[in-house]
């Protein structure tokens, strides 16, 4: 092994070392006994959190910007609200959300084929089938019909500070 090889090597163990060592400290200040557990479990996933769990990014490394991924946004967001907003849609049924906006965005790109190109092929119909296909399925599990989210809390709220 040459110098040069042995010395790349070492400045990465080094930085490793020290991330290593920073993020010892960082949960040592994370898991102080002084905080309530609650606030632990919070404070270390806050910490810790992709940026599509923080939603801060659509999905790795795309740029959210394009049609496509506008589309898809728009679409997390409207079968969200038809199950009653994001407060009461499970982890579960977030995960199922994004899979029928995929699978919606895509549906679209072959109605899109389909139009310009003079017709569908068999090979892509059938693909096209199957894909609709698992759509439904998906929206089957997530339930079809919409659900309306309970609004009285913050009726009674407005009602009582008289805005209302």
């Amino acid at each position: 092994m040459s110098r040069a090889t042995r010395a790349r090597i070492e400045v990465r163990i080094k930085r490793q070392a020290k991330v290593l060592e920073n993020t010892t400290i960082e949960r040592r200040r994370i898991n102080d006994d002084t905080l309530p557990v609650t606030r632990q479990i919070a404070d270390q996933s806050r910490l810790n959190r992709s940026r599509v769990t923080n939603g801060t990014e659509l999905l790795p490394g795309l740029d959210g910007r394009s049609l496509l991924a506008r589309r898809f946004r728009d679409l997390i967001a409207q079968h969200t609200m038809d199950l009653g907003g994001e407060s009461n849609v499970s982890q579960a049924q977030l995960s199922l959300i994004r899979r029928a906006a995929a699978l919606t965005v895509e549906l679209e790109r072959w109605e899109t084929r389909f139009a310009d190109d003079d017709g569908a092929k068999p090979l892509a119909l059938d693909q096209y089938q199957r894909c609709l296909n698992s759509l439904r399925r998906v929206l089957e599990s997530l339930g079809l019909e919409r659900k309306s989210r309970d609004i009285t809390p913050e009726i009674v709220a407005k009602v009582r500070k008289g805005e209302l």
